[in-house]
């Protein structure tokens, strides 16, 4: 009897011990240590800059030229960065871009050239290819709409906004494109977008494509879309006017809206909003240039800039954007925010302009942030904020512990003559390092 004990005490320990094991392999101890007891109890690391491109005379000259950089994993595990190389404008949507590569995840970066694939890895959809966003398209000007009574029409008759069902002549569909890596080749397909209260935007008398709400995706980050669990694409997307129900936003402003598609870009339904006259102050632009991500409690969470030198705004979903509440000011400052959730259990946020910034959080609900880590920069204007930087940046995952950040800077010593200033893409490593 006393030996039948002993096997089965000597079982029980086993598998107890066996187990134990088991779930260490799948949750580390250390990570539910941090995550009960030392929340955000890590520091950031920063490498020394790494340059990516620096500008031709001519690019020196006007905003937009060699700026707004942004990064994505291509073909074989590489890292695409595309570069705008053309005047900011709503004019010059489809404007000349400049790519560029690397094969060591960012110590070394060359120009594309023929052969090089530029297909955005970052969305993988139910029917095996890669969703590339809206092709892009000019905003025009407009004929159509002469003897066409607005909606609304600003103070300074800059913007008029129209009704979809007024301006019927115009198709209600724009392009997409998906990349199939079966057939090697990137595919053109037309989408189309329904919910009530759509408006047709014209901005000092230049008439934004169909679609224009989704074309930020593709112009600013490939995080503004999450796939979802089933496989569906949610999109944060912003523009002018209101949508679905919310046909009492403030119309003069940005305000974002909430998307979804269950077949693979093909047509979008409207699923919700953030409205800026709820949350901004009267000199605001409204919210715009929205990021998405899903934190590690699995909230929806979606950081908004809400002009050049006003507050980001951060808002919560923990129904799959039905809905959100808690939306708050995260930083006086913040064009283009970026959101990426690592694999340890950070998530980082980076921004700009006046300069660059690095945030992160090792909570589970993203609410409680660290102090914002400032990167250096070589320009010393404080004179204008647009002098040193255009603020807008990129992040992407190395590994679980690291995310490679991209921005500009406008004064970096030229590698052909130090003495002289470049406009300058660079990258740094941001590693996450925990004190224990």
């Amino acid at each position: 009897m006393k030996v039948k004990k002993r096997i089965i005490w000597s079982t029980t320990i086993i598998v107890l011990f066996v187990g134990i094991i088991v779930i260490n392999v799948f949750f580390p101890f250390k990570v539910l240590y941090r995550q009960l007891f030392k929340k955000n109890d890590f520091h950031i690391e920063i490498s020394e800059p790494v340059i990516v491109a620096q500008a031709s005379e001519k690019d020196e000259q006007g905003w937009g030229y060699f700026q707004f950089p942004r990064m994505c994993y291509t073909e074989n595990g590489n890292i695409l960065i595309q570069i705008a190389d053309k005047q900011d404008s709503i004019s010059t949507y489809s404007g000349k871009y400049l790519y560029y590569i690397t094969e060591d995840q960012g110590r070394t970066w060359r120009e594309c050239k023929e052969g090089d694939s530029l297909a955005d890895y970052t969305l993988k959809m139910k029917n095996g290819s890669y969703f590339q966003g809206p092709e892009l398209e000019d905003a025009y000007k407009t004929k159509e709409l002469k003897g066409t009574r607005p909606r609304y029409l600003s103070d300074d008759g800059n913007l008029q906004l129209f009704d979809v069902e007024e301006t019927a002549s115009i198709p209600a569909a724009f392009m997409a494109a998906e990349y199939d890596p079966k057939a090697g080749r990137t595919i053109s397909f037309e989408s189309q977008y329904s919910w009530n209260g759509r408006e047709r935007s014209v901005i000092n008398n230049l008439l934004l494509p169909d679609g224009a709400w989704l074309y930020h995706f593709k112009m600013h980050s490939p995080h503004s879309i999450i796939r979802e669990e089933d496989g569906s694409l949610f999109a944060a997307v912003y523009g002018y006017g209101s949508a679905g129900a919310d046909n009492n936003a403030d119309r003069s402003k940005y305000n974002v809206h909430f998307l979804r598609s269950d077949d693979c870009g093909r047509t979008w339904r409207y699923v919700s909003g953030i409205l800026s006259d709820d949350v901004c102050n009267e000199k605001s632009e409204g919210l715009c240039e929205p990021c998405l991500s899903v934190s590690p409690d699995g909230q929806y969470i979606v950081l908004m800039r809400s002009g050049s030198e006003n507050p980001s705004y951060i808002s919560y979903s923990s129904d799959k954007g039905a809905s959100w509440s808690g939306t708050r000011e995260f930083d006086g400052g913040g064009v283009d925010p970026q959101l990426l959730k690592l694999d340890c259990g950070v998530t980082l946020a980076s921004y700009g302009r006046p300069g660059v910034y690095v945030r992160a959080t090792d909570d589970p609900s993203c609410v409680s942030w660290k102090v914002a880590n400032q990167i250096d920069l070589c320009g010393t204007d404080v004179e204008s904020i647009t002098a040193d930087t255009c603020g807008y940046t990129s992040l992407i995952e190395i590994d679980k512990y690291t995310a490679l950040l991209a921005y500009s800077d406008f004064n970096y010593p030229s590698e052909n003559n130090p003495n002289e200033k470049s406009k300058t893409i660079l990258v740094r490593k941001i590693h996450i390092n925990y004190n224990y």
